[in-house]
This record gives C-alpha cells, sequence and structure tokens, in this order.
C-alpha cells in the first residue's frame, strides 16, 4: 500500500500501474506461501502461479475500469485513467485472450486430479470476470462487479470440501 500511494498517487510516474504491481503482490501472497511446502516446484505449479497472475491482473483492471471516474476525481493513478478507456478495453481482452492460450497445453497435459481441480477452478474465477467485462451494464448497477470479482477468490474454498 505504501508503494501505491508513493508512487501511484502523487509521485506522478506515468509508468507506474498499481493494477500491475497489486497483481503481482498478491499472486506471492497466495502462491509463495504454497510453494513454501513444497521440496520441488514443478513446471506445473509455475503454470498456476502464472494462470492466476493473469485471473488477478483481469480483476485489477477490470474494476479500475468500472471505477474510473471515482479514481480520476480522487487523483489515483490506475492504467484507465493513465491510458484510457479504449486501451485499458484492448489490454483486458489481450489478458484474456492470453489466459485462453495458457489453457490450451493445459488440455493435452497428463494432469493429477488435483491439478484439474486447480485449473478447473481458475478457468471458472476468469470465466466469471470474463462476464463483467462482457455484460458490465448490469454489474455497475449497486457496484454488483465488487462482489462478483472479490467473490472469485473465495472459489478456490471447494476444494476443501
Amino acid at each position: 500500500m505504501w508503494l501505491v500511494h508513493k508512487l501511484g498517487i502523487n509521485g506522478g510516474r506515468r509508468w507506474f500501474h498499481k493494477e500491475l504491481i497489486i497483481a503481482c503482490l498478491y499472486t506471492a501472497g497466495v502462491w509463495g506461501v504454497a510453494l513454501t511446502y513444497t521440496s520441488y516446484v514443478e513446471l506445473t505449479d509455475l503454470y498456476f502461479v502464472l494462470a492466476f497472475l493473469f485471473i488477478a491482473l483481469q480483476n485489477l483492471l477490470l474494476f479500475s475500469y468500472f471505477e474510473w471516474e471515482e479514481d480520476k476525481l480522487q487523483g489515483q493513478r490506475s492504467m484507465v485513467v493513465n491510458l484510457g478507456d479504449r486501451k485499458v478495453k484492448m489490454l483486458l481482452r489481450v489478458v484474456f485472450g492470453l489466459f485462453g492460450l495458457l489453457l490450451l497445453p493445459a488440455w493435452q497435459a497428463n494432469l493429477s486430479l488435483l491439478e484439474k481441480r486447480v485449473l478447473f477452478t481458475e478457468i471458472l474465477m476468469s470465466s466469471v470476470l470474463l462476464m463483467l467485462f462482457v455484460f458490465p451494464r448490469q454489474f455497475s448497477r449497486h457496484r454488483r462487479y465488487r462482489w462478483l470479482g472479490d467473490g472469485i477468490f473465495l472459489l478456490p474454498l471447494w476444494m476443501l470440501v
């Protein structure tokens, strides 16, 4: 939060985008803890980490897209404020597309049951975010995008059952 505040609001760094930094930190926090409990990091582990990074970035870009007017009024530096909504819409398409391309090798891979569950969960998480992106009017009312966008990070709980 300090870094976002220092570089983002008053620092005026046009290259700084809080969405990317927060997505990386969030991914490191979630997956970093999990990976510290393994003796060996598999390539598939890194695959799921990268997919999760794309999901976190999708989430944060969508929130900035929905809240760009508020960010502008508050002097927040977001990608939407810096780049404009058209470029961020294109960037979101690219991020969703890259996530989709990332899935292609997974269909070919010989995954364990746990890995298939993780893959299914990450696909579900990204699909909910894609739904928010495709139908923004329906989800902007009453800030519904917030409930669904934050709620996707609870979806992995089903694997504990």
